[in-house]
């Protein structure tokens, strides 16, 4: 997320979860840096899989891993 005039800049993370022995796709943290993701996600029990960089390779790497 980008706002020009105030400068936020918001990074995002994906992350995953297990739930009943299953494992999900978790929610997309968003946080100014690595550092605050980290400690969002260990709050959360989430487990952190990396920063978006480029939407095209997320929408690929989610459908490859979506659950049926």
């Amino acid at each position: 997320i980008k706002k020009e005039q105030n400068s936020v800049l918001l990074k995002g993370f994906l992350t995953r979860f297990n739930w009943d022995g299953h494992e999900h796709i978790g929610p997309i943290i968003f946080a100014n840096n690595l550092e605050e993701a980290k400690v969002v996600a260990e709050y959360y029990n989430l487990e952190l899989d990396g920063e978006i960089e480029d939407i095209d390779k997320v929408s690929s790497n989610l459908m490859s891993r979506v659950l049926h």
